[in-house]
């Protein structure tokens, strides 16, 4: 294998500005590349390596999807159910009753982002309390608590339930909560023993949740960090509704590199626990490329479940989607948008 493009490929994104790339690909015959560029920490200069994880965002709640649709098989939900349906009787009922749509979107419209749910990640409050300057280092955010940062008093639908594609992390929280309602069991011990565990991921865990120094391979990454120093753009939009603070941050990049990298803050001192379900996982890019080799190929589901999984259900309103950033989308977004697997 000539793997001197996708090594010069490497190169170019670090040059375009990103911290550090790690890149790999796998097929059945299992990872034919791995390679990485850049650091992990730009303030320390430590090289990336391939052992190194990084918060998947968003990719994390494929595996909540996987994990639904098994729950589906099993008999233990049911698609046509909603989120009150599960979760009216628990601690966390009353919470769910004040964010708009739940007693009415379906668990497979939450699935598709089709529910109407508005998204807490946007509001700015939250933004200030869970990546500004109302930030406690450390801090561990409750499994519900950005729940009432999307209250019906704070925010109100995106549009009716089956109404049209809006993205919201709001959903796979939802679905969190349900996955533990209806296992009794955490939805990170669900998430491992049905998936990570049964593909050998071994640098895999859902950070906050999860001690990556009990459940993942011995072997550190580079510099002993659990997980590589992230980073935020630092826009004059995110910075205003945030609130720059030395306590959160540190001081600016620019004062110790160059280039593109002077434009980032370090926001390694936030957590990864109020995204949880919608974005808290972390992993080594090879563990990514046999969890997607896996999803494709339907490992991971029984074949009704993976057709559940890949069918696009049309919203009402097919032309006009919703990012909930205010951008109006055209078919084509909310097509993708609209399948389980959010990658």
């Amino acid at each position: 294998l000539d793997d001197s493009v996708l090594r010069e490929a490497l190169v170019a994104g670090v040059c375009l500005g990103l911290p550090g790339v790690s890149v790999a690909i796998a097929t059945k015959d299992g990872v034919v590349f791995s390679g990485t560029d850049g650091y992990s920490d730009l303030g320390e200069r430590l090289p990336l390596h391939a052992n190194d994880r990084f918060c998947v965002g968003s990719i994390t709640k494929t595996f909540v999807a996987v994990v639904t649709l098994q729950l589906v098989e099993e008999g233990k939900v049911d698609l046509s159910c909603t989120a009150m349906d599960y979760l009216s009787r628990l601690p966390c009922g009353e919470c769910v009753a004040q964010v708009p749509n739940t007693d009415t979107a379906t668990i497979r419209q939450l699935l598709s982002h089709q529910s109407g749910v508005p998204t807490w990640e946007f509001q700015p409050d939250w933004i200030r309390a869970g990546r500004g300057e109302k930030m406690v280092p450390g801090y561990v955010f409750d499994k519900a608590e950005t729940l009432s940062y999307c209250s019906k008093d704070l925010l109100p639908p995106t549009g009716a339930p089956g109404e049209k594609f809006s993205y919201s992390n709001t959903n796979y929280t939802l679905l969190g909560l349900i996955i533990e309602a209806v296992t009794g069991n955490d939805a990170a011990h669900e998430i491992r023993t049905r998936i990570i565990e049964p593909l050998g991921l071994r640098h895999t865990f859902l950070e906050s949740f999860e001690d990556p120094a009990v459940v993942c391979d011995p072997v550190l990454p580079s510099g002993g960090q659990a997980l590589c120093h992230h980073y935020h753009f630092a826009t004059p939009s995110f910075l205003q509704t945030a609130g720059y603070s030395l306590r959160i941050f540190g001081p600016p990049l620019s004062s110790s590199t160059s280039g593109l990298h002077r434009y980032l803050v370090d926001s390694s001192k936030a957590n990864l626990s109020p995204e949880w379900c919608a974005g808290g996982m972390a992993m080594r890019a090879e563990d990514l490329a046999l969890y997607t080799r896996a999803l494709r190929d339907g490992t991971l589901l029984s074949a009704a479940m993976q057709r559940e999984m890949f069918t696009y259900y049309p919203p009402a309103l097919d032309e006009i989607g919703d990012d909930s950033s205010g951008t109006s989308t055209g078919r084509r977004l909310s097509q993708l948008g609209s399948f389980y697997c959010q990658v």
